[in-house]
């Protein structure tokens, strides 16, 4: 017997789509870019709109790294229609969406589950008595709503209807967030609606804090966070800085805060509540570095400064830190490298440095002035036969004058190698080695084989160590 199986009653699995804004612009239906309208759009309808990904299911809008603290500015209020996360974490900084002061920025439809992490919501204005209450966001009744790592700021409302920043009906969870400088309150339930986390939150109002209490797992109601104005503070746009009497310093969740702010600088291990952290940026790096030799075994450096928060400068000689760390104090632009081997090439890299990191790398390259070269090897006493326990003073002549540092050692071919210790001659240009001959020695020219250096000469700074002879020859010696 034969069975006909169709399609009816088989459930196609659907899979959540992620679709990434890559415009500021707030339009529609323009199919060369993504803006926030078109994502959610799509996200909404399970349909591509614009130049969006079609959604799927519980979606998220993820944001170009282009976007990174630039802010998008609403016409008019986006509904969140579906299941959706708004994720800004994986940008340097936060993204801002703004109502422009003109309309809400967003609607949590009923019934829906919405997160926001990473995503500042500001300028949202509620226009008037008879729409919802919440000038940023309105969740609406069974909504879920979570936010994190977010600044709310400059949100408003008339002042009959509460809560410029958040109005929760159903279910909230706020972690790490900043509410501040709204017209009338921050955050508000309905009479039916519960908050299931909050940690580590600073809230300026008091009346409208969602029920929070102050000092209750990290959260601080009732404190002005004291946000600076829109200003360059480091990063590619302008943020609102944290001052340093803020409350909001050092009052972070750990467990919440993500490992850098808004600007992208690293959070430190007592973060801070909201998109910024109160800490000096990493300096600039220096430029122009150029490395000069000055002798054989000197190399000064130089660069410029290009900013003016670093504690000091590391060195990098060869990829290996110079210390002590940093070994440049700020504001020193030269560094003078000693004790180098002659004729010998360095590369050096130079980054300034301060708390919050180091700067990038500047490179140079040079190399040491030239080693002194031996010009002869003889002996300063007159041909004959030599018996044990006789001395022979050799000479080795070089190119310039020499000072030893160190106990040079040459050595002899003397039927077996047999090395002899310098005697005198520092600071000339020629050093004298004393052979002793000994029992058992047999040259009929006597000769040298090469130098055996545990100590080094130097001269003027310069640090040598003997090379291989530069010829083959023969000290006009008879063998005894």
């Amino acid at each position: 017997m034969g069975f006909l199986l169709t399609g009816a009653g088989f459930a196609t699995p659907v899979s959540a789509a992620t679709i990434t804004v890559n415009s500021i612009l707030d339009t529609s239906g323009d199919t060369g870019i993504c803006t926030l309208r078109d994502a959610v759009a799509s996200a909404n309808t399970d349909t591509a709109n614009g130049g969006c990904d079609a959604g799927s299911g519980d979606d998220t809008i993820v944001f170009d790294a282009g976007l990174s603290a630039q802010t998008i500015t609403l016409g008019s209020t986006l509904s969140l229609g579906s299941n959706l996360t708004l994720d800004g974490s994986t940008l340097a900084s936060n993204v801002k969406i703004s109502g422009n002061n003109a309309c809400r920025v967003f609607i949590v439809n009923a019934g829906k589950t919405v997160s926001l992490d990473h995503v500042d919501v500001v300028n949202g204005k509620n226009p008037s008595s008879g729409s919802y209450n919440g000038g940023g966001i309105y969740n609406g009744a069974s909504g879920i709503l979570t936010l994190g790592n977010s600044t709310f700021s400059g949100n408003t409302t008339p002042s009959y209807v509460h809560s410029s920043s958040i109005y929760n009906a159903y279910r909230l969870t706020i972690n790490n967030n900043i509410f501040a400088n709204g017209s009338y309150g921050d955050c508000e339930n309905s009479t039916y609606a519960t908050i299931v986390s909050a940690v580590g939150n600073l809230i300026e109002s008091v009346s409208y804090s969602c029920g929070l209490t102050n000092g209750i797992d990290g959260n601080i109601i009732g404190v002005d966070p004291n946000l600076g104005a829109l200003s360059d503070n480091g990063g590619p746009t302008q943020t609102m800085a944290l001052p340093a009497d803020s409350p909001a310093i050092n009052a972070g969740d750990a467990d919440t805060c993500t490992a850098a702010d808004q600007r992208g600088y690293a959070r430190v291990e007592n973060c801070d509540i909201g998109a910024f952290e109160n800490q000096a940026p990493p300096p600039n790096a220096p430029s122009e570095l150029t490395a000069t030799a000055v002798s054989q075994t000197r190399i000064d450096l130089s660069w410029t400064d290009n900013s003016g928060n670093e504690t000091g400068f590391k060195i990098y000689r060869d990829s290996v830190e110079l210390t002590p760390s940093p070994i440049v104090p700020a504001g020193t632009v030269t560094f003078s490298d000693t004790g180098l081997n002659c004729g010998t090439s360095y590369a050096y890299e130079v980054k300034a440095t301060n708390a919050n990191g180091d700067s990038q790398g500047i490179g140079a390259d040079a190399t040491t002035q030239a080693c002194p070269s031996v010009v002869s090897v003889d002996a300063t006493v007159e041909n004959g036969a030599y018996k044990a326990g006789e001395i022979i003073p050799v000479r080795v002549v070089f190119t310039e004058a020499v000072t030893v540092g160190g106990t040079p050692r040459l050595t002899l071919n003397v039927g077996t190698p047999y090395s002899v210790d310098y005697s005198s001659g520092s600071g000339t240009d020629s050093l004298i080695f004393g052979y002793t001959v000994a029992a058992g020695h047999t040259s009929a020219d006597l000769d040298y084989a090469n130098s055996a250096a545990p100590g080094h000469t130097t001269a003027s700074g310069l640090r040598y160590r003997f090379p291989p002879k530069p010829q083959s020859r023969q000290m006009p010696l008879r063998s005894p």
